[in-house]
């Protein structure tokens, strides 16, 4: 049996806040985030954390964008550092960031050909004119 170990996630890899009414602003939201890193960082010590989107103070970069910097997929030791903490590998690297609300899907394929998951996946993601 082979158990595969992504060394980017956290125990919790993204911790979104999304505006759910007018009268509140991604801005605000990014503040909030903010504030939770940090104090997630009081609280654990040895967490690390990258920020995006309302939270990003670098100039509100996208999630997508951050986790290129970072290298996020590639594995390893980040590309780059954290904006809060230092990372650990065997504790990861959590992404606190706000955006507006968005939708996300998980879909079970019943396949064993990754071609096929890859296909729906062109199809399906927004950046390449899908849903």
């Amino acid at each position: 049996m082979m158990v595969m170990v992504n060394t980017r996630l956290g125990a919790v890899d993204l911790l979104p806040f999304h505006p759910l009414t007018p009268d509140l602003s991604v801005a605000e939201c990014g503040v909030f985030a903010r504030r939770v890193g940090t104090r997630l960082l009081q609280e654990a010590p040895r967490t690390s954390f990258f920020f995006y989107g309302g939270a990003d103070e670098g100039g509100g970069r996208s999630l997508a964008s951050r986790r290129k910097e970072l290298g996020w997929f590639e594995g390893g030791t980040p590309g780059g550092s954290p904006d809060l903490g230092t990372f650990h590998p065997g504790v990861g690297l959590t992404g606190v960031g706000a955006a507006p609300y968005m939708a996300n899907f998980n879909l079970s394929l019943n396949t064993r050909l990754p071609q096929v998951g890859a296909a729906v996946l062109r199809k399906s993601r927004e950046k390449s004119g899908g849903l």
